[in-house]
């Protein structure tokens, strides 16, 4: 596959590599995306051809997303066999994730990249695109055979190995992922691309080096700054700065890099919900629930009209679907630590209309919060079954063994326990399941090894609580 002006341009405005989910929907290894700042202007405002400020500031003067998108619009329905608009619209679709947390985007790219390719099948960007949206939807087996394909043709494309990494990485396939970003680091230097410190810091991280993830993650921070990256880029950056402390119970820390992470970029939901989780493990959960509540406004107001309309376009279905069945987990977590389990309630019966109207993409938050209240275990063990038979990596196997430990299964849950911990992350909850495991299984010795490093990781993570007490016993 030959690299043109339009495939690098495609590489930059797209920007997402895999999806961690997260809220840890699609949001730890994604490359910081290129995007509008909260002051652009609007879409019923001209935009200056010449910017003429003093001091000079040209991103006040960009398109946001969605004048972008009406933009490659028109030039499709001008020109229907314009591909290359096509697979720019798909791109713009996928920044409009990041920005909005609407997960219908990843579909309206796809659609784009779809017709770009039936266009022209030989469309390079547009197969790239395809790539970037079966991660976004966790099939990362099928983007590592996507991009083991087009790699044939050019073993030396920089943005596929990028991909290949982050495949393998998401799959579990830890042996594979250290050469190929090694040899990523060693041509992309001068100097080294901050997307790549983001990735090197995500290893770090998963070995047990949480403070020297948060050191690279900071300095690709301040790389994109001195680079004059939009805002939102540097918001990435701060937000998983915030992720990885908020692991390690630094709270001041985590604290203070979402709220800037927010500053930079306060349209994002998935920062919102990284505060509400910081407010919670600060003790407050009246706060987190009121963040939460936020978010899940506008949602409720439209599931609430659908319910009474009985019917409504697709478009409104789409938005009734805005917020994942996550949000609603975590706000019935609140609810309930803040004393209102009538509200609680209603915020887990949302959360499992939502469950059962789609598919969930991503099961890792969910499979937890159901185990952890004992509610619907069978159906959570089958949904960490299916995840951990599709991949590898930690937090599956983790999700599995609490899944398999609450349905009974003591000997496989042990076996899964074992695997998650097999890089040496340091996770309370993956350390906390263990002990957990092993104390059912009476080996008190693991027992008290995983529930002590548990508490000297995270003092106040979520079942901190429940492990002093096993600790005790």
């Amino acid at each position: 596959m030959n690299r043109t002006r339009a495939a690098v341009a495609f590489s930059l405005l797209v920007a997402v590599g895999v999806g961690y989910t997260a809220l840890r929907q699609q949001s730890r290894l994604v490359a910081p995306p290129g995007a509008s700042l909260p002051n652009a202007p609007s879409p019923d405002r001209p935009i200056p051809v010449r910017p003429d400020t003093e001091p000079y500031e040209p991103y006040k003067f960009l398109y946001t997303t969605e004048q972008s998108i009406q933009v490659f619009r028109e030039r499709c329905k001008r020109d229907p066999g314009d591909y290359a608009s096509r697979t720019t619209l798909g791109a713009l679709f996928l920044r409009l994730v990041r920005e909005t947390g609407d997960g219908a985007n990843v579909d309206r790219a796809a659609e784009q990249f779809d017709d770009a390719l039936k266009l022209f099948n030989k469309y390079g960007p547009a197969k790239v695109g395809r790539i970037h949206v079966m991660h976004a939807k966790h099939r990362f087996a099928d983007a590592k055979v996507a991009v083991e394909s087009l790699l044939k043709d050019d073993p030396d494309d920089a943005e596929l190995r990028v991909l290949l990494f982050d495949a393998n990485l998401e799959l579990g396939n830890y042996d594979a992922v250290e050469p190929i970003l090694a040899k990523l680091e060693k041509d992309l230097t001068n100097p080294m691309p901050p997307s790549l410190m983001a990735r090197r810091a995500r290893l770090l991280e998963l070995r047990g080096d949480a403070e020297g993830a948060i050191s690279l993650l900071g300095r690709a921070r301040e790389a994109d700054r001195e680079a004059e990256a939009m805002r939102v880029s540097l918001a990435w950056y701060s937000s998983r700065i915030a992720e990885v402390a908020l692991s390690q119970g630094k709270l001041d820390a985590a604290q203070s890099a979402i709220e800037s992470a927010i500053r930079d970029n306060p349209g994002s939901p998935a920062q919102k919900v990284i505060l509400a989780r910081v407010r919670f493990a600060q003790g407050k959960p009246k706060e987190a629930a009121a963040i939460l509540d936020e978010l899940v406004k506008a949602d409720r107001d439209i599931e609430a009209f659908v319910a009474k309309a009985g019917t409504a376009p697709g478009e409104l279905k789409s938005l009734a679907s805005s917020q994942n069945s996550d949000t609603y987990l975590l706000l019935g977590d609140a609810l309930a630590a803040a004393g209102d389990p009538a509200k609680a309630k209603d915020a887990y019966a949302m959360a499992d209309r939502k469950i059962d109207r789609e598919s969930p993409v991503a099961v890792r938050e969910l499979v937890l919060n159901f185990c952890d209240r004992n509610h619907r275990l069978p159906f959570a063990l089958d949904l960490a079954a299916k995840e951990a038979k599709a991949r590898r990596d930690v937090e599956s196997c983790d999700t599995l063994a609490w899944a398999l430990f609450k349905n009974g299964k003591l000997a496989e849950a042990d076996a899964a326990a074992k695997d998650a911990l097999r890089l040496g992350t340091k996770d309370a909850l993956f350390h906390y399941h263990a002990g957990a495991i092993a104390h059912a299984r009476k080996d008190s010795i693991r027992a008290k090894e995983h529930l002590a490093n548990a508490l000297r990781i995270h003092p106040h993570f979520s079942a901190a609580a429940e492990a002093k007490r096993l600790l005790a016993e």
